[in-house]
């Protein structure tokens, strides 16, 4: 297909999809869990299984990472596509708290939230930055799940800014004085990992849980010292081995952990 008819076909869906929500189920393995979505965060969710390729890896890493009354921090919920398999895996002695500054994904979360009272989950309607205070949060025009902060380059892919709102900012370490602390942190906010990280250096440095990250290869490096600063080894998300030029996810784990938890994912996954 012409690629300019592709993407004008693209575009109109992309309209199409605007505001809308949509109730899915988990894949099996996680319980079939009812959880609402909204192709205004991808096209893909428009499908009925959600067991598509985009979520593989997500699920890899909630299967392989995720325990038992674990803690979950969930920064850039987005739909939930991470936290809810997440708090299953946890179960009902889990905790999972979803950081989403989107007041439409916001109301996508809370319904999913509504359909599994039986779960911990907490939504708090915040951004993620190393300040305290205010930011312009801008909406994207392609797709809600590229939404980003200001300061922060965004993806490329985002299409633009459809509007822009402030929203209030906290950094992690003062939702340890509030949450309880996790063991399990996923980041993906769109190019603002390094300000995140830069107002996390308390759960680094004492909490010391695995961090699942997205990584934009202009800020890998800076991410990368980051990391080492506080005594962090990193892998890539999808293989388990030592990053490449490539790799877009990292599972970062803490240096005295690094041993036996590779160990026990190489096993795992023989």
């Amino acid at each position: 297909m012409d690629k300019r008819i592709f993407g004008m076909i693209r575009k109109i869906g992309e309209l199409l999809s605007r505001n809308l929500i949509l109730k899915r189920k988990l894949p099996k393995q996680f319980g079939s869990l009812p959880i609402f979505v909204s192709p205004d965060a991808g096209l893909r969710y428009w499908k009925l299984n959600m067991s598509h390729r985009h979520n593989h890896e997500i699920y890899k890493v909630v299967k392989d990472l995720i325990n038992e009354g674990n803690v979950i921090w969930d920064i850039g919920g987005s739909v939930g596509i991470f936290a809810f398999p997440a708090i299953y895996k946890a179960g009902k002695n889990g905790y999972c708290l979803i950081v989403e500054a989107d007041t439409f994904m916001q109301s996508v979360l809370k319904k999913s939230i509504d359909s599994n009272l039986d779960y911990k989950i907490k939504l708090l309607p915040v951004a993620i930055s190393e300040n305290v205070g205010f930011a312009e949060f801008n909406i994207a025009e392609a797709s809600r799940s590229m939404n980003f902060l200001s300061f922060s380059s965004g993806s490329s892919q985002s299409g633009g800014i459809r509007t822009s709102i402030t929203v209030p900012t906290f950094n992690l370490d003062f939702l340890l004085t509030i949450f309880p602390h996790p063991n399990f942190v996923k980041i993906d906010v769109e190019g603002a990992e390094i300000s995140v990280l830069q107002g996390a250096t308390k759960m680094m440095e004492e909490i010391r849980p695995l961090i699942f990250i997205e990584v934009f290869q202009h800020i890998a490096l800076d991410i990368q010292a980051i990391l080492k600063k506080f005594n962090y080894e990193f892998v890539d998300a999808r293989t388990y081995q030592g990053i490449t030029h490539t790799t877009e996810d990292y599972i970062c784990i803490p240096k005295e952990k690094y041993q036996e938890i590779i160990r026990n994912l190489n096993v795992s996954n023989v």
